[in-house]
This record gives structure tokens, sequence and C-alpha cells, in this order.
């Protein structure tokens, strides 16, 4: 198979549609989502709910359901110098130097933390070359992070942790009582930020990695409609290495 499935979150089931969405995501997958950057056409006023009665001039109107989404991968500089690209859930080698890749569908906000083992956490988006605070991304825009470097792995086998937030509308203050324009965070803010994506995390996440094909990359997708009120795409990246 070309595509791996990697997780399917169930979707938020409403109005007596969510079997419906549900079969349309299993089917077209987070790749294809992204890069249509909608899902099936929904009912905006459900017969199910809709009065006896309908006011007069009142119309059920049909959509196409707006999903944000974000693709990324890895560019790995291997110990023999030469570039590659691959996935995140590749195992990599003591001396390997990679890159992360960054493409969203649709403009948004952005930021990007790598957790220490100690529990710190340093933040890689935005990244120093930016105005402080300013996490816009355009839609259809590769970002690489680290901006201007590389991640190389040393001779100490183990795990990065990295946490992404994607939202379409500004994130405010992630951090109660922190600043999120800061380049680092101490153990118990980093906490904060971690639990501030469990709670605001979108539920109906559909993700995937293509790691067959001849472009791999992950995909992780929400429709709009469940990011409203501070929700956000959350994703914890581990990467491993020998």
């Amino acid at each position: 198979m070309s595509r791996q499935i990697v997780a399917f979150f169930v979707l938020v089931c409403f109005s007596g549609i969510g079997g419906a969405i549900q079969a349309w995501a299993a089917e077209h997958g987070a790749k294809g989502i992204f890069y249509s950057g909608d899902g099936p056409t929904v009912m905006t006023q459900p017969q199910s709910q809709a009065p006896a009665v309908k006011p007069q001039g009142s119309v059920s109107e049909r959509k196409r359901e707006a999903y944000l989404g974000i693709s990324y991968w890895i560019e790995l500089t291997g110990r023999d110098g030469k570039k590659r690209r691959v996935t995140a859930d590749r195992t990599f080698r003591s001396g390997d130097r990679i890159k992360l890749l960054l493409v969203a569908n649709r403009d948004g906000y952005l930021y990007l933390l790598n957790i220490g083992s100690t529990g710190r956490s340093y933040v890689l988006f935005p990244h120093s070359g930016m105005s402080p605070g300013d996490n816009f991304i355009r839609a259809n825009t590769s970002y690489e992070i680290p901006y201007s470097a590389t991640i190389r792995f040393d001779e100490n086998p183990g795990e990065e942790t990295l946490l992404l937030f994607l939202s379409a509308k500004p994130m405010g203050e992630l951090l109660p009582g922190g600043d999120p324009r800061a380049p680092s965070f101490d153990t118990e803010q980093t906490a904060r930020w971690v639990a501030a994506g469990e709670q605001r995390g979108a539920k109906d996440l559909v993700l995937e990695t293509d790691s067959a094909g001849p472009r791999p990359a992950s995909y992780a997708v929400a429709p709009l409609s469940s990011l409203e009120n501070g929700g956000m795409i959350t994703l914890k990246i581990k990467l491993k290495h020998q």
C-alpha cells in the first residue's frame, strides 16, 4: 500500500451526519483532505433538527466542510553527507542531522516546542529570525525548522519530543501567567503548554503517514468547525535515534 493510516480519531457525531463524515474521511484519508482543503457536503440546518413548520424564507443550506491541515517531513543529512526526504517515524542514527519541514493548507498560527528529557522546553517556532511573538504562517508555504541550522543526534540513544500547535486564529495566551514570546520554558511552564494542548486539541483529528510515495510526509487535518472557541491541532512528534 502506498499510504499507511497511522491513526484515525473518531469524528464528532452531530446532526445525524457524523457517520457520513467518518466514512468520507476514512476513504479519502488525511492526505487527500489536506490537498483538497475540505470534506463532505453537510447541512447547516439538518432536517432532524428543523422545526415542524419552517419560517417563511427559511432554507436549509448545504456546504462543504472546510479543513485545516498540516503536512510535515524530515530532511535528513546522513553521516555520508547525502540528503534525503523521510518521515518522522524513521529511526535515526547518531551523527544524523535533520531539519523538520512544515506546510499548512490554510493560513494559520504555529508554535513548535522541543521538550527535553528534563521537562524543560525550547521554542523552535517562531524562530529568532522572526519578530517576537509572530507565529503567523501562510498557506502552501514551506517552513524549515530549526531556522538556518540543523538538529544533530549525538552518541546517546534516546528520543526527542516536538510539541506542535496549529490554529486557524491567533492563540492568545496559551500559557497562563507566561509569555509565548519567550525562547524557552521551565518544567512547570512546559507542563502548562502540554496541558493546554491536551485540553484545546482537536478531538476529531485525522492522521496519515505516506512513507512509500515519492514525497514522503505525514498529514494531520481537522474540520474548522471543530476548532472554534480556541481549538487547535495539537501533535506530539517523537524522533527516535539509536
